[in-house]
C-alpha cells in the first residue's frame, strides 16, 4: 500500500506516516491563512473605495453650502473663519469631519474656496487610499 493510504490516526510520533501527515496539515493551513490573507485585502481595499466615496459625497455637499453662503451673503467665508460661519448661518450642524475622523479643511485662495480630505493617512499629499481628496472652483 502507499504511504498516503497507510496513514492512521494511531501513527507514531516522528514516524514517517506522523510527518506526513503534518506536512499536509502545515500545506492545508498555509492554503487557508493565503485565502484569509486574501480576502482581508480585498475588504480593506473594498472599505477605503467606499470612505472615499463618502468623501468626494460630503465635499460636494460643503461645497453646495459655501454656495449657498455666496448667496446669501455675497461673499465665502474666509480661511480663517473656516466653516464656522457655515455653523452659525444653520447651513452646517457642526464642523464637518472626514471619514477617517479628520477635520475637512477650507481655504479661500483668490476668491476660489478649497475643500479638502486629508485622507486615510491624516497628512498633506498622501499615496494610494492616502491620497488627499479635493475639490476647488473650477471656473474663472
Amino acid at each position: 500500500m502507499p504511504l498516503e493510504r497507510n496513514l492512521g490516526a494511531n501513527a507514531a510520533p516522528g514516524s514517517q506516516r506522523s510527518l506526513v501527515l503534518r506536512s499536509r496539515r502545515s500545506w492545508w493551513l498555509a492554503v487557508g491563512l493565503g485565502l484569509c490573507l486574501a480576502v482581508a485585502g480585498g475588504l480593506y481595499w473594498h472599505l477605503q473605495s467606499l470612505l472615499r466615496h463618502n468623501a468626494v459625497l460630503d465635499l460636494r455637499s460643503l461645497y453646495k453650502s459655501l454656495e449657498e453662503f455666496k448667496q446669501r451673503h455675497g461673499r465665502y467665508p474666509s480661511t480663517q473663519e473656516g466653516f464656522s460661519p457655515l455653523v452659525a448661518d444653520t447651513l452646517l450642524r457642526a464642523a464637518p469631519k472626514d471619514p477617517w475622523g479628520t477635520d475637512y479643511t477650507y481655504e479661500l485662495t483668490d476668491s476660489k474656496p478649497r475643500v479638502t480630505s486629508l485622507g486615510s493617512d491624516h497628512r498633506p499629499g498622501g499615496f494610494l487610499w492616502g491620497r488627499d481628496v479635493v475639490i476647488e472652483d473650477e471656473r474663472p
